[in-house]
């Protein structure tokens, strides 16, 4: 088996040639035992101090905090493909979920889908 991996004293890529139960063990001796607690973020990032150290990090650094942007669904969609999912393709009312009737699948009340928008019922 062989797999390539960095080499950090050197800075250069390597290929590793191990038969199996070499690599398995090798790879077995990265895995944590069983309730060992890891520890993702420590210093200022740590998740007990962040609030009170990141903003004077901030400020030693001239940086300002900008605000996460919300993604929606909808809104993704109407970017990548250029129509708003939750409005009717035929007449632009809104789509409201009401649910499917008993004994109905989504594909038979498909077919019924044009006939209801150009009625424009509004649920």
């Amino acid at each position: 088996m062989a797999f390539d991996y960095l080499d950090h004293r050197t800075g250069k890529h390597r290929t590793a040639h191990y038969d199996s139960e070499e690599f398995i063990d090798r790879f077995v001796q990265h895995i944590p035992d069983k309730h060992f607690r890891m520890i993702n973020f420590y210093g200022f990032l740590a998740n007990r101090v962040k609030g009170q150290w990141l903003p004077k990090i901030y400020a030693l650094l001239d940086q300002t905090v900008e605000p996460v942007k919300t993604v929606r669904w909808r809104d993704l969609q109407k970017q990548a493909f250029g129509v708003d999912p939750l409005l009717c393709i035929l007449c632009g009312s809104p789509l409201y979920f009401v649910g499917i009737p008993r004994g109905k699948s989504a594909r038979e009340l498909l077919q019924h889908h044009e006939a209801l928008a150009r009625a424009k019922i509004v649920v």
